[in-house]
């Protein structure tokens, strides 16, 4: 319908002024309940991810650190199969170390013997097995290109063949070339 149909259609049907004033109050209203509505839907729904980003707490939107604030990221400590994977595509890191959770809580990668090798990361997860293993160097192959050195420590319940993939393994976030 043109503008012009439109603004006819509405003084033929509004024919006083009182009713053409009734009429644009009305719309005024119908305007102003949709503002409010559509503020109250979006403005929280804005807070919850403004509140996300800064809290931050699986360190994936790589937001600062502020002490007392998002310091400490508990959820990351539960999901480390899922922020090891992400960690390797936000930090692309020349040097990974991988293994078991002896690798995880024994090697440095702050060394100085790795001083030449930086950006390193310790890629080393608790209870791996051999087919996970292989899958997080896969993944860190296709999302980091210039890999130099890849420290890996293995262990005897590493290629344990009853080991199953653990809960929190996922292929799905894992790429390959």
């Amino acid at each position: 319908m043109s503008i012009s149909r439109l603004v006819s259609y509405i003084y033929s049907n509004v024919s006083s002024p009182k009713k053409l004033e009734k009429y644009v109050a009305k719309k005024r209203k119908y305007r102003r309940y949709n503002w409010i509505f559509l503020l109250s839907v979006f403005l929280p729904v804005v807070t919850v991810g403004v509140f996300n980003i800064v809290v931050d707490p699986y360190d994936v939107f790589n937001t600062p650190n502020f002490l007392g604030i998002n310091h400490s990221k508990p959820r990351k400590d539960n999901s480390y199969r899922l922020y090891k994977a992400t960690d390797i595509i936000r930090i692309k890191p020349v040097t990974i170390l991988m293994g078991s959770s002896r690798k995880k809580q024994g090697l440095d990668p702050n060394h100085p013997a790795l001083k030449n090798e930086q950006p390193a990361y310790n890629l080393a997860i608790n209870g791996i097995n051999a087919y996970e293993l292989r899958r997080y160097l896969e993944h860190a192959i296709a999302n980091q290109k210039d890999l130099d050195l890849v420290i890996l420590g293995s262990d005897f319940f590493m290629f344990n063949s009853l080991l199953e993939n653990r809960a929190g393994f996922s292929e799905d976030r894992l790429e390959i070339d």
